[in-house]
């Protein structure tokens, strides 16, 4: 199935097929990579009154709103990064741009925890130089969460998300081990994992 997506102000729009319309504000909309080497996308609409979520998209389904294929897994990455997610909001002009040697940098990455026992960020991707940002999203089940190390845990239900910043380029994360995840203790848990990080 073809899914058109397109960004109206703040909304983020996704017709299917048969001409169905699915809205989300944009900071609620979550995309996915299935695998760094697979272009094959999950778009969650985490929207409170009813929340969609279009699972295992393959790139060539994924058109842009003049039904157009975007040119390249990339530029649709590009598209995504921009359009969705915390921020993606603001409203205004930009007369002038700076980019500084370590925002070139910034990379991306995303992982699907599903009954695995405590696991944390750094065992998951061991390059992370430093942790910009990390967002969960339970799909299904609950996961278990930690931000220092299973010090303190708290539960995520699924349809939650969580997202933390380090708000600022000069700003990081804790280490990325401390970042855990427990998808076993509860039966049937899916956990989205995405993160930003240099």
């Amino acid at each position: 199935m073809n899914y058109k997506v397109s960004k109206v102000i703040n909304y983020i729009n996704l017709i299917d097929e048969n001409d169905k319309v699915f809205e989300c504000h944009c900071s609620n909309v979550i995309v996915t990579k299935r695998h760094v080497e697979e272009f094959i996308y999950t778009i969650v609409f985490n929207n409170q009154l009813q929340p969609e979520n279009f699972y295992d998209i393959p790139f060539e389904n994924i058109l842009d709103e003049s039904g157009n294929q975007f040119g390249s897994p990339g530029e649709w990455e590009k598209w995504y990064v921009t359009n969705t997610g915390e921020g993606c909001g603001a409203v205004g002009s930009v007369t002038s741009v700076t980019v500084k040697e370590a925002s070139q940098n910034i990379r991306a990455g995303s992982y699907e925890s599903a009954l695995e026992s405590t696991t944390n960020l750094g065992t998951v991707n061991p390059n992370i130089g430093a942790l910009m940002s990390v967002s969960f999203f339970t799909r299904t089940g609950t996961s278990i969460i930690s931000l220092n190390g299973g010090t303190t845990v708290f539960r995520l239900e699924a349809g939650q998300s969580v997202n933390v910043n380090a708000d600022g380029l000069l700003n990081t994360i804790s280490s990325p081990s401390d970042i855990t995840w427990d998808t076993v203790t509860y039966s049937s848990t899916q956990l989205l994992v995405v993160y930003t990080y240099l």
